[in-house]
């Protein structure tokens, strides 16, 4: 790794717009795929540029990162989003309304697009990971994991048998705690239009439809928009 030129894109993050430089770095990645600042440095740029790499490179950098929140806090973070390319695209993105643009563009574009996720979406990002099968990558091989896997479970084991316990009947027991209502989780209020856009990507159909319904409800303003977008999924789903 060239230190000097590495140090210089980090003290200058602009240079991020060129493609040269995430060229450079996607290269050294194949290098250092575990350098998680590096993963960094490399979907920012990629997100500068409206990139078609730069979902597949968001998967790539949370299934190496020891810590996905911080990956996600740094996605919806203003120094990441401080991107003068974005911002111009943004602009010429204004004469033509945004329901409109996203309705028509959808099949053409919704495979390339980067997705936005903004500080409350942390749901739709953990979905969209999952749906996406981004494992945490480990470095350990995976004999060595399920070694370690063994010992520890047959120290759990000897350790709970020494201690020789009892187990003590309890008389009329009844629950504190209803967990039934601790486990519900309210769908209007964690739906998102980045979340709905991924269930229709991943082909998640009577979901996505759902989840437009819901926004629909949510967002009475824009039901005409919802509704273009249900339509359309339902025209991929007999088209699939």
């Amino acid at each position: 790794m060239n230190v000097v030129e590495f140090t210089h894109i980090v003290r200058n993050p602009e240079l991020l717009e060129k493609p040269e430089q995430t060229k450079y770095l996607e290269e050294l990645l194949e290098h250092y795929p575990y350098f998680q600042a590096l993963h960094a440095l490399y979907i920012k740029g990629l997100k500068s540029q409206n990139s078609h790499k730069y979902n597949q490179a968001l998967k790539r950098a949370a299934a190496h990162s020891a810590d996905r929140r911080i990956l996600f806090n740094f996605i919806t973070s203003d120094v990441f989003n401080d991107i003068t390319t974005e911002q111009s695209t943004k602009e010429d993105l204004k004469e033509t309304p945004k329901e409109e643009h996203q309705v028509a563009d959808h099949a053409m574009t919704s495979n390339a697009a980067p997705f936005d996720f903004d500080k409350n979406e942390i749901h739709s990002f953990s979905t969209w990971l999952e749906l996406t099968n981004a494992r945490p990558i480990s470095e350990k091989k995976p004999s060595e994991k399920r070694d370690e896997k063994r010992a520890k479970k047959s120290a759990q084991i000897e350790a709970f048998l020494q201690q020789k316990p009892k187990i003590i009947p309890q008389k009329d027991f009844q629950p504190t705690i209803d967990i039934t209502q601790r486990s519900h989780v309210d769908e209007g209020e964690i739906m998102t239009e980045t979340l709905a856009r991924i269930y229709w990507e991943q082909k998640k159909y009577t979901k996505a439809i759902q989840a437009y319904t819901i926004l629909s409800l949510k967002y009475p303003e824009k039901n005409s928009f919802f509704a273009g977008q249900i339509k359309a999924i339902k025209k991929s789903q007999k088209e699939k």
